[in-house]
């Protein structure tokens, strides 16, 4: 394996982890500090957490992408 896909792939999910734990934290401790969300309260604060499955979801490929510019 390319030591450059390697360690882009585990920057890449350490971004991602981080994402999905701030964004589900927050959503988290929003949700039992107030007891009348709305809608968009939810949908805004849990964008962290999507974007963060996201970049896990296509981490591989990504790394891929990186490693190959890399290389040159």
């Amino acid at each position: 394996m390319n030591p450059y896909k390697k360690a882009a792939r585990f920057v890449i999910r350490v971004i991602a982890f981080g994402l999905l734990l701030i964004g589900g934290l927050n959503v988290t401790i929003e949700f039992f500090r107030r007891h009348d969300l709305n809608l968009a309260t939810i949908v805004l604060n849990s964008l962290a957490f999507l974007a963060g499955a996201g970049l896990f979801c296509f981490s591989n490929r990504l790394a891929d992408k990186i490693a190959d510019r890399l290389e040159g």
